[in-house]
């Protein structure tokens, strides 16, 4: 198995790599930080030709927009959270990356994998008690995180792990068969490549 978490965003990005086994499960985490969604796209590139994934999980944006109120704004005019903005043009990004590569991919709301893998009274934590819970979590299970995001791309990928979509796509009779051809047809290894820019590698138990 070869599965991509993703907690995306252009002030970091955490990522994981999702190898080895159920049983003995391999997590190779990272992150990276852009300054403009090309930037983004480009890194993005760049881990799916080092890592050949495939199956890509990422975290779906919050679909509302939250609004502040600027006291020092004409008029008392409202502004928008600038990370909201921003995230769902990501989350666009990787979903038509992954069409165009032909990738198994899900998008998985944030309330959902928290419940799937924290348990369920963290489905509706706030954000910041929730990464913590995320890093602490991912230090229980040994494996080596830099921050937060690197945490929750971790557990994202464990979510994905246990998906349906990912246990649909195992019972396919064509899933190794595609996947090895996939990965030899254009040059690639059929084993997993040194990370060119990866974190710390290692074994859940």
């Amino acid at each position: 198995m070869r599965i991509l978490g993703l907690d995306q965003s252009l002030t970091r990005c955490g990522w994981c790599l999702l190898t080895g086994s159920r049983a003995a499960p391999l997590f190779l985490t990272g992150s990276f930080k852009s300054a403009t969604t090309r930037a983004f796209g480009q890194e993005l590139v760049e881990l799916e030709a080092v890592h050949c994934p495939e199956f890509i999980v990422w975290e779906r944006p919050v679909p509302r927009i939250f609004v502040y109120g600027k006291r020092d704004l004409a008029g008392g005019a409202i502004t928008p959270n600038a990370d909201q903005l921003v995230l769902p043009r990501l989350a666009g990004m990787i979903e038509m990356f992954c069409l165009t590569r032909q990738l198994p991919y899900e998008e998985v709301p944030s309330n959902t994998w928290r419940a799937r893998v924290l348990g369920k009274g963290y489905g509706n934590k706030g954000r910041k008690e929730a990464k913590a819970a995320a890093l602490s979590y991912a230090r229980q299970l040994k494996i080596a995180v830099a921050n937060e995001d690197e945490a929750e791309a971790a557990l994202i990928a464990l979510y994905g792990l246990s998906s349906d979509q990912y246990r649909m796509l195992e019972r396919e009779p064509s899933y190794t068969v595609r996947f090895e051809k996939w990965n030899t047809d254009d040059g690639r290894a059929k084993t997993a490549p040194n990370a060119a820019k990866s974190g710390p590698q290692s074994r859940g138990k």
